[in-house]
């Protein structure tokens, strides 16, 4: 996966926009966080897919169904981690990765990346506005429809990794209702590189954030979360670029299963940490069977065929969870 970014200068205040310049809208976003989006305790149910690919083969895949906890915002703005989880089915392919690199919890690290509820260093951040310039791609008012579609591109040389993206907000709520980042080295910059222990360093290339919400009884609520990035290994001896890594995370919410949390006890269920990668579990055929997931929504041929190369994939389910 390679992104190509071309660098434009649009000044913010600069841009006309009917009823409203482009920071304003931004601006009512944010101040209007509070008030979209749910602001006691919640569950969802999900799914969850995360898949690797290795010079250009897929040599992992982790498939789960979980439960979400959101924790109250009360500190929309904060760091502080505010989700939980409880996985009550999980499948995984054999590891086939080459490269031998330490994975985090990919899962909590997605679920923290939602600008809505972490929007501190990200472009809705009034804060940071002056590092982005913007641009209205479309705005629709018409009574069936109302929003304001925006672009953004980080301004040259501010950042370790340029960024540009979409954002979508409702034009009555001022609830964002859809965004994407897109993110690659600024080679402008000094070389985003850090060392892993032993013979290699780590080159971020691109990567692709998105996140959709979906209006439930009054609040926006999460729908979809996609992750993808690019980096390289390169031999510390050698200087050679011995593997290109793609990671993928895809997290799909049933917003039917939305339950209120209003007794502290149902937060006991659930963990701050997935252990998706050492989690032993006994792999329940049956229910993957009848389960329906998002296949559809992400390239399972293609990694089903590469990782069946080695061992079929309800055999490697079965020895994974062992």
């Amino acid at each position: 996966m390679t992104i190509y970014l071309t660098p434009i200068d649009l000044l913010v205040d600069e841009v006309p926009v009917v009823g409203y310049k482009i920071r304003t809208i931004l601006k009512r976003a944010e101040e209007n966080i509070p008030k979209n989006y749910p602001a006691d305790a919640f569950t969802m149910s999900a799914f969850y897919s995360q898949y690797h690919k290795e010079n250009g083969k897929y040599v992992r895949l982790i498939e789960s169904d979980l439960d979400v906890y959101h924790k109250p915002a009360d500190s929309i703005g904060a760091s502080v981690q505010k989700e939980l989880v409880k996985i009550n089915h999980i499948r995984r392919s054999i590891n086939y990765e080459e490269n031998k690199e330490q994975h985090g919890d990919h899962l909590i690290d997605l679920l923290s990346e939602n600008p809505i509820r972490y929007v501190v260093g990200t472009v809705l951040n009034s804060k940071a506005f002056d590092f982005y310039t913007f641009k209205m791609e479309e705005q629709r008012l018409s009574p069936e429809r109302k929003f304001y579609h925006l672009s953004f591109l980080s301004k040259p040389g501010l950042m370790k990794k340029t960024e540009r993206g979409e954002i979508v907000i409702n034009a009555e709520t001022f609830a964002v209702t859809y965004i994407k980042i897109i993110e690659e080295r600024n080679k402008n910059a000094r070389a985003d590189r850090h060392p892993y222990p032993g013979s290699y360093t780590c080159g971020f290339i691109n990567g692709i954030y998105e996140m959709y919400f979906e209006e439930h009884e009054g609040r926006y609520y999460p729908l979809e979360l996609f992750k993808s990035y690019l980096h390289e290994l390169v031999n510390n001896n050698f200087h050679t670029v011995d593997y290109t890594v793609e990671e993928n995370f895809h997290l799909f919410y049933n917003i039917k299963s939305y339950h209120e949390v209003k007794d502290a006890s149902e937060k006991k269920e659930f963990n701050a940490v997935s252990n998706l990668y050492g989690m032993k579990y006994s792999y329940d055929k049956s229910f993957w069977n009848s389960f329906k997931t998002k296949e559809d929504h992400f390239p399972f041929t293609d990694i089903s065929k590469d990782l069946s190369i080695h061992k079929a994939l309800d055999e490697q389910y079965i020895e994974a969870g062992k």
